[in-house]
Formats: structure tokens, sequence, C-alpha cells
């Protein structure tokens, strides 16, 4: 082994991680230093811990995992005319959603915009929920909701 270079060998069992191991960023070096930056940022922002030295609460169950999250927050109107901006990133998802014809590529927020819509008017719950919501004590000029049968819009 010369000059100073390891070389690792590539893994593709995702278990790997869970044992000691580490998932590679996506994108390469690009990738990779997007990744420290955002873990910077999310551990050094909340006063968490870096994700090398969180306990895994797994392992532990008493211990406080203290693990940190970021959430960015821009007025996109402040780097131009925000339409402009919202009409690029409508290109840039639309562009997503076509990148594979043979099977539906979602862009963010896609999944999670179908089941607002799919539940907006009612929400699927189980039998058991139901029963228990039809026990509690309501107001009398309330009617309790009827069920929607299976393929009613």
């Amino acid at each position: 082994m010369g000059g100073g270079r390891l070389r690792f060998p590539r893994r593709t069992d995702p278990g790997a991680a869970l044992d000691g191991g580490a998932l590679v960023p996506f994108g390469g070096h690009k990738g990779s230093g997007l990744s420290v930056l955002i873990e910077a940022l999310s551990a050094a922002l909340s006063t968490a811990s870096f994700a090398m030295d969180t306990v895994d609460i797994w392992n532990d169950p008493g211990s406080r995992m203290n693990t940190g999250h970021l959430l960015i927050a821009l007025d996109v109107s402040a780097f131009g005319d925000a339409s402009a901006v919202q009409k690029k990133v409508a290109r840039l998802q639309e562009s997503v959603r076509s990148s594979n014809a043979g099977s539906p590529v979602h862009a963010p927020g896609d999944l999670e915009h179908a089941s607002l819509q799919q539940n907006i008017e009612s929400v699927a719950l189980a039998q058991s929920t139901v029963l228990q919501l039809s026990e509690l004590p309501v107001d009398e000029s309330l009617p309790f909701p009827t069920p929607i049968e299976e393929g009613t819009p």
C-alpha cells in the first residue's frame, strides 16, 4: 500500500451500516461535502451531538440520543421574483417526475400531497378506533360521522 491511499471495498448491504458501518453519501465528493455541512449545522446550531457521538438508544435504552435537526426557511423573494423561482422549481420537479418513463418517479412532496388530497374530506380509521370514538360522550346536536363505503368518492 503506497502513497497513503486506502482502497475500501464497495458494500451494497444496507444492514452493514447497523453493524458499525456507515452509509456513503450520494454525489461523490460534492455529496460528501453537503453531508458534512448539514451535519455541522444540525449539531452546532442545536447544541446536539454529531452523529459519530450519539449513543444508539437500541443498545442503551436509558441513554439520551441527543440528535439535532436542521430546518431552513428561505424568503425566496430576497433572491428575486418569487413567481420566477416557483416556475423554475416546478420545471425541475417535472424533470424529476419524467426521468424514468418505465416507472413513476416522485419529486419531494408528491406522496404527501397525494395523501392530503386523498384525505381532504375523509380519513381511513381502523374499526377499533371508530368504536372507541363512538363511545365518547358527544354534543347531542352533532351527528356521529357515517362511514364511507369503499369506492365512493
